[in-house]
């Protein structure tokens, strides 16, 4: 049926999307100062990401179900669980993956203390990440198919014909549980345990920033491929959610409806150090601002 395709189409779209994406996603260094401690972990990964088809959860036009059966379910297990409710467009599209895990293996970290007696340290760890669950929300907006006939004056369409698209709205994402295991030197076993205390949940904190970041950048081609697949049954959709194309919010210009990709410009500038010197001040990476912060000028530096 057209319902049990929709279901089943998003949920592979979505699948696909985050198999592809997350897993390939680089995550950049984890840096910073907290108690005197300047703490760094690189050599970050998504690889180990795992989410199953089953624990997608769509909900489309007020239909909800699971995208795939769970084991030793029926064989009706995907068919719409609950009956066609009223919808806004601005939620539409709403996809809910859940019991996500990831492992970050081998991961290098080091350590340095801006007191007495100054130690330092360095060494592998091992993060174990679960019970995490990824939203996406999406709303139904409306764009030119064809231009037609256009003024001689303004250059505008006069009587263009319309069209359905998705968009990304909203994407949140939590993560319920993390491990953090850090392997090093048995003399700083001591220090290890607190970065181990002190980093855990910054460190989920900034894996979940790193994945709401990428869900918004590469959005597009989830979008591009959903739109793709639901062309055919936007008048049922619209149907079922009770919706008339004219009342749709106007697609605008900012709003990511394909695979964008970025083009180099000369503003851009790469900064690469090589080795591992001292700085002479401790610089905060990762914060919410996006701009580099110096937190502090460590004692004996330059």
């Amino acid at each position: 049926t057209a319902r049990r395709e929709l279901i089943s189409g998003a949920g592979d779209a979505a699948l696909d999307f985050l198999l592809k994406i997350l897993p390939s996603m680089p995550v950049p260094p984890f840096d910073g100062v907290r108690d005197g401690l300047v703490y760094h972990l690189s050599n970050l990964s998504m690889a180990g990401f795992m989410v199953k088809k089953e624990d997608i959860y769509i909900e489309i036009a007020g239909i909800k179900a699971a995208a795939a059966k769970k084991s030793g379910s029926g064989s009706n297990a995907n068919i719409p669980q609950s009956q066609p409710r009223r919808v806004q467009a601005s939620e539409l599209l709403i996809i809910d993956i859940k019991n996500i895990s990831a492992t970050l293996d081998d991961a290098a970290w080091s350590f340095e203390q801006t007191y007495m007696p100054y130690l330092k340290g360095s060494g592998k760890a091992n993060t174990r990440l679960w019970d995490g669950a990824i939203r996406l929300k999406f709303e139904l907006r409306r764009r030119i198919a064809t231009v037609g006939e256009k003024d001689p004056v303004t250059g505008l369409p006069l009587d263009p014909t319309w069209e359905p698209v998705l968009c990304l709205n909203d994407r949140t994402c939590t993560i319920g549980g993390i491990e953090l295991t850090i392997q090093g030197e048995s003399r700083i076993a001591w220090v290890a345990n607190r970065l181990v205390s002190v980093l855990k949940n910054p460190l989920r904190d900034y894996v979940v920033s790193v994945i709401i970041n990428a869900l918004k950048t590469h959005s597009g081609w989830l979008i591009d491929v959903l739109n793709k697949n639901l062309s055919n049954y936007w008048d049922f959709i619209l149907r079922t959610a009770k919706l008339q194309l004219d009342d749709l919010p106007k697609l605008a210009r900012h709003h990511v409806t394909e695979a964008e990709i970025p083009a180099d410009t000369e503003e851009t500038v790469e900064l690469v150090w090589r080795e591992r010197v001292p700085l002479g001040l401790n610089i905060l990476t990762n914060d919410e601002s996006g701009y580099l912060k110096v937190i502090d000028f460590p004692p004996g530096t330059q």
